[in-house]
């Protein structure tokens, strides 16, 4: 689990290393150096093991999130450590509930390889039955706008916590599957990977 999560993040980054041309790094190029900085100190963290999840309170998460979209043969030609041609990286805030097993957010500020920007937002909602184990599943969805087009975003979400220090995980990470529709053309597949670390 750990590793393909660390994977789609690595193969953003190459991206970003492969097309640089200057020292001075894109929006695009900075915004994914964060995203992978942070995967590297998160995924080299144990998952949180599930006795150890708070019963209580509450925790924000604030990372980042990657999605590419594809045809079903392109999708499956890809290695484990790539993202489809014209991925997307964006921030993302969550916030979980403990006793209710419940993470909530949001995913905005959307660049493209080229650093054009995406509006719109999505809207993340995890669902955690008692934490137990340390994982969660759910949705994220939205409406993402660029140059006039609109771009529909249906995904099935799962993540785990990771690490823990004072008696609450470090951070989480997921991946995600399901479509991207291109205003009102064939919704395309898509898949994505997020990481976040506690406020």
């Amino acid at each position: 689990m750990t590793n393909k999560l660390g994977s789609i993040f690595v193969a953003l980054g190459a991206t970003a290393l492969v097309t640089a041309c200057s020292s001075s790094p894109t929006p695009f190029e900075a915004l994914d150096g964060k995203a992978n900085a942070m995967a590297d100190r998160l995924l080299a963290l144990d998952i949180t093991p599930a006795e150890s999840m708070p019963e209580a309170g509450t925790a924000t998460f604030n990372g980042f999130i990657g999605i590419g979209s594809g045809t079903e043969e392109e999708l499956a030609a890809l290695a484990e450590d790539e993202l489809p041609e014209g991925a997307i990286l964006g921030e993302l805030t969550l916030e979980a509930t403990f006793a209710d097993g419940f993470v909530d957010g949001t995913a905005s500020n959307f660049l493209g390889e080229n650093s054009e920007t995406f509006g719109g937002e999505l809207t993340i909602i995890q669902d955690v039955v008692d934490f137990e184990p340390a994982e969660f599943e759910g949705t994220i969805d939205g409406t993402l706008t660029n140059g006039g087009d609109e771009y529909l975003v249906d995904l099935d979400s799962f993540g785990i916590f990771l690490g823990l220090a004072d008696g609450q995980p470090e951070g989480l990470a997921g991946l995600a599957t399901g479509t991207i529709q291109e205003n009102a053309l064939e919704p395309e597949l898509a898949v994505g990977a997020f990481i976040a670390e506690i406020e």
